[in-house]
């Protein structure tokens, strides 16, 4: 089973909050693969209509100065960022499942990202898998991977997902 592991940073929890990044890792039963990152413009999102919650600013200003960096950090174009994503995600075939921290949150968000740009997501509405549900309700309590990297960094955030996904799908959490 082809796996994606995605994680975003945004500037609120609406689905049409505004992206920050970006960040996914492939992976699959037996371990993790290539990774994917990137910085959004957070300009053509206002333009678009995307939204900043104050409590989320906040929330951010609480964190880490490291997780903190991203909201200095120059974005790249959303186009070329989505159309980016949409390569990565290719590599792993059209049924790739994409498993985001929530039922409404990352994928969701994404998905409205897509199409606030009048672009396709790289993956079928059947293939979103919810983190979350697996780790709250399979194994609410399991003996995981440490976290290694930058809380609230993207991909940090993504990699560890992976490695606690795949620990969940081979029923080594006890």
């Amino acid at each position: 089973m082809d796996n994606i592991s995605i994680d975003i940073e945004t500037l609120g929890t609406d689905d049409r909050s505004i992206v920050l990044s970006i960040g996914a890792v492939y992976f699959n039963k037996t371990g993790i693969g290539q990774s994917f990152y990137r910085v959004l413009d957070i300009a053509r999102q206002i333009e678009l209509g995307r939204v900043i919650n104050e409590e989320s600013l906040q929330w951010w200003a609480r964190q880490s100065e490291e997780a903190k960096a991203i909201l200095n950090e120059k974005g790249d174009p959303v186009q070329d960022v989505l159309l980016a994503f949409n390569e990565f995600a290719s590599i792993f075939g059209t049924d790739v499942k994409v498993w985001g921290n929530g039922a409404t949150f990352d994928n969701v968000i994404v998905s409205t990202l897509y199409k606030d740009m009048g672009m396709e997501r790289p993956w079928r509405f059947t293939n979103d898998r919810c983190y979350r549900t697996l780790k709250n309700i399979l194994h609410p309590h399991g003996n995981l991977p440490q976290f290694e990297g930058t809380p609230h960094n993207a991909l940090d955030d993504a990699r560890h997902q992976a490695l606690c996904a795949i620990q969940y799908l081979n029923g080594k959490v006890k």
